[in-house]
Formats: structure tokens, C-alpha cells, sequence
């Protein structure tokens, strides 16, 4: 009667134990939730990574198109546009644009900042207003037009680094005054280049970070596949794991069910070199010692 009793209650409580989330749904949530933590992590630090290296680039390249075309953007002024030959001053200018896409506007001034030629407003037909452009009602970039060497703003914050050469040619960030300053950042972004020549002209280049933010974008979209992929391929391999670890768990269930209903010659079959083995071993020697147990019961 007692044990009819200790069965019953046994299976009242194995009746009402209800699984909320099986082994599989939680491995699947940790596997894909892992994934998509690492690939994140890893996807961020190398795009910010290589973000960092191209901003550093293009303001390198830029810088450098700056030193080449100033001295012959002038020149070509004074051969073509002063004397009234547009066409083909902006012609040069269009093939320079060519030659760096990073390069978005070519402003020509005197160094007292009358404007002689802007790329923007000048696309098709040289400039005939009656009025005088001119930056003098900006102090600062005047100021830059003035300079004694090359200038840049940073984006955003506006400040303003002077580059002076040393005498072995290599170029270095200061002020006004000639004293050295912090360097310009791999993260910072330049708006402006101002390059004097020769004390008469100034050439003003405006920088576009439009195509890297492009490559950016296209970049974002590529993570994103991979991400997906990333995390199908973890609920493959949750699924399989899942199904592995639950089909012996599962034996178990069955076996414990067995040995309830006093079944005690029945054995689990779990031949995995692991902890579930290593219970399977001692479930099959718990079933045998309850039979031997059993018995010895029934002969006193």
C-alpha cells in the first residue's frame, strides 16, 4: 500500500511539472545571443578601426593634393582666367577635381580675399556680377588666407591648425605664432585646406567625406548580412547541440518513468563519454540496487 501510495504521488508530481523553456530554446538564446555579441564587438572595433585609418587617409591625400596643384592653379590663373580664357582655366580645375575625388570646391583669392574664382558658383560661366566677392567678413579664414603656411579647420569643432615644414621637409601642427600644438587626431575630420602662394594668391580647398561615408554605409549593410548569416548558422548548431543533449536527458526521463511503475530491469542506453554518460552509468547501477533492495525486502 505504502509504495502504491509513494508511485502515485510520484507521478501527481511528474504530472505536474511543466517545462517552460527545453535545453534546445535555451542553447539556441545563449548560442545566438553570443554570436551576435561577438560579431557585433569584433564588427564595430574594425569598422571603427578602419573608419579611423581612411578619415586619416583622405586628410594625408588631400593635404598633399593641396601642396601639388596650388602653385599651378595660380599660375594657370594668371595665364588663362586673368586674361579672360574661363573655358579653359576651368577646364584645369575639372581635371584636377578629377584626381581626387575627396575634393569637393576650389576657391582662388588674392591674399587680401577678393575672390577670383569659386568652383561652386562657377560651373559653367566665369563670374560677371558688378559687386566684389571677397572673405573679408569672415576674420578667421582671412586670417588663414594671410598666414605664412598652410592651414586647416577641424569639422565640428572649428579649431584651427597651422603646418609649418622643418628644415628636413617633414611638416608639423602649430598656431599663428609658429609654436607647436596637439596633432590633429586620426578621428577628426577637416573641413577646409587654405594654401597660401607666395604671399599674392591663396587657393581654398574644400574636403568631402561623402564617399567614405558611402563605403561606410555599403560596409554597415555587409555586417548586417553577415550578422544574419551569423546567427542562422547559430541556430543550426543550437538545434544539433540541443537535440544531442536532450535525446539522452530524455532516456533518463523515460528510465525514471520505468522505474516509478517498479520496472527496475530496465536500463538506460546514453554511451556518450561525458557527464550525461557518467549519470546514465549511475542511474543503471541506482535501478539495480533498488531491484536487489527490493527483493532482499520481500524475502524477510
Amino acid at each position: 500500500m505504502e509504495e502504491k501510495a509513494e508511485n502515485k504521488a510520484e507521478g501527481q508530481i511528474s504530472d505536474s511539472f511543466k517545462i517552460r523553456y527545453s535545453i534546445r530554446s535555451k542553447l539556441i538564446a545563449i548560442i545566438c545571443v553570443l554570436v551576435v555579441i561577438l560579431m557585433v564587438s569584433v564588427s564595430g572595433f574594425l569598422l571603427n578601426q578602419k573608419k579611423n585609418e581612411l578619415t586619416r587617409d583622405i586628410y594625408v591625400n588631400a593635404l598633399s593634393f593641396a601642396e601639388l596643384t596650388a602653385d599651378d592653379i595660380t599660375k594657370m590663373y594668371e595665364t588663362y582666367l586673368k586674361e579672360n580664357g574661363f573655358i579653359q582655366f576651368n577646364r584645369i580645375i575639372q581635371s584636377h577635381f578629377r584626381k581626387s575625388e575627396d575634393i569637393s570646391r576650389i576657391t582662388v583669392t588674392l591674399f587680401s580675399g577678393e575672390v577670383l574664382y569659386d568652383s561652386e558658383t562657377e560651373k559653367l560661366a566665369q563670374y560677371e556680377g558688378m559687386e566684389t566677392r571677397d572673405i573679408s567678413g569672415d576674420s578667421a579664414l582671412l586670417e588663414r588666407v594671410q598666414a605664412p603656411f598652410p592651414s586647416v579647420n577641424i569639422s565640428g569643432s572649428g579649431r584651427i591648425v597651422y603646418l609649418e615644414k622643418d628644415s628636413l621637409g617633414e611638416m608639423f601642427e602649430v598656431n599663428l605664432d609658429g609654436k607647436k600644438i596637439d596633432p590633429i587626431r586620426d578621428t577628426e575630420r577637416i573641413g577646409t585646406i587654405v594654401h597660401p602662394v607666395d604671399q599674392k594668391y591663396a587657393v581654398l580647398y574644400q574636403v568631402s567625406y561623402e564617399h567614405l561615408d558611402r563605403r561606410i554605409a555599403k560596409t554597415m549593410r555587409q555586417i548586417g548580412l553577415l550578422l544574419a548569416a551569423a546567427v542562422g548558422l547559430g541556430v543550426f548548431l543550437a538545434v544539433a547541440i540541443g537535440a544531442k543533449v536532450a535525446r539522452p536527458i530524455r532516456s533518463l526521463t523515460e528510465g525514471a518513468a520505468e522505474i516509478a511503475q517498479g520496472h527496475f530491469d530496465y536500463r538506460v542506453n546514453i554511451r556518450s563519454k561525458d557527464e550525461l554518460g557518467l549519470l546514465s552509468n549511475a542511474f543503471n547501477k541506482m535501478a539495480k540496487d533498488l531491484k536487489e533492495s527490493t527483493k532482499a525486502l520481500i524475502y524477510k
